[in-house]
């Protein structure tokens, strides 16, 4: 039987009583590294593949997130469409009235055809899981607009990072060949984080 999961000691004899020199091909034509453990097979000899786990936005528990600025990517249901921008006005609405309510501050919301891209401060009894999914699920229960279930965020390190992403938002449409320069963008909201009123994003 196998030897599977245990680290091997460089020499030691393997289950056939051979002595195995380190870094030699293994029975299966492989080079092992020393004390590496074998890797498991499925059935008839075919390698599980690893189960893909679920996204965790949560925050580390050494960072303080309370002034944390997030760039958060969240794709549309079906990807390749124009429903966002179809719905445009339903969910730039359920943006300020979040914004509104102080369920989040927006630095800069754009809507893509199948997707949306945001600056976005939660408050720090908040987590920015929670925040995000509620919000996609009003749209969707309320408005009919649904997304993929999960979102992609990234912690926004420093002014350049952020300078960096602000661009790459202004910058997605004229990119994609929708319109020749960002101003002429019009699904998109900035806020002042000076005075929270709404501003030109470019």
């Amino acid at each position: 039987m196998a030897d599977i999961g245990r680290a091997r000691t460089p020499g030691a004899p393997d289950t056939d009583g051979r002595a195995r020199t380190p870094g030699a091909p293994d029975t299966d034509g492989r080079a092992r590294t020393p004390g590496a453990p074998q890797a498991h097979n499925g059935a008839a000899g075919v390698r599980a593949l690893p189960s893909r786990k679920p996204l965790d936005h949560r925050g580390l528990l050494w960072v303080d997130v309370s002034d944390t600025i997030y760039f958060i990517t969240i794709a549309a249901a079906e990807r390749g469409g124009t429903m966002l921008i179809d719905n445009a006005d339903t969910i730039m609405n359920a943006a300020r009235f979040y914004q509104d309510k102080a369920k989040w501050f927006l630095y800069l919301f754009l809507i893509m055809p199948d997707h949306i891209h945001m600056l976005v401060r939660v408050p720090p009894t908040s987590q920015l899981s929670d925040v995000i999914g509620h919000w996609k699920s009003y749209l969707a229960i309320q408005k009919g607009i649904r997304f993929q279930v999960n979102f992609f965020d990234t912690r926004i390190r420093d002014a350049a990072h952020y300078a960096e992403k602000w661009n790459y938002i202004c910058q997605n449409p004229v990119a994609r060949g929708l319109v020749e320069a960002p101003r002429e963008w019009k699904y998109v909201i900035a806020f002042d984080p000076a005075t929270g009123e709404e501003r030109e994003h470019r």
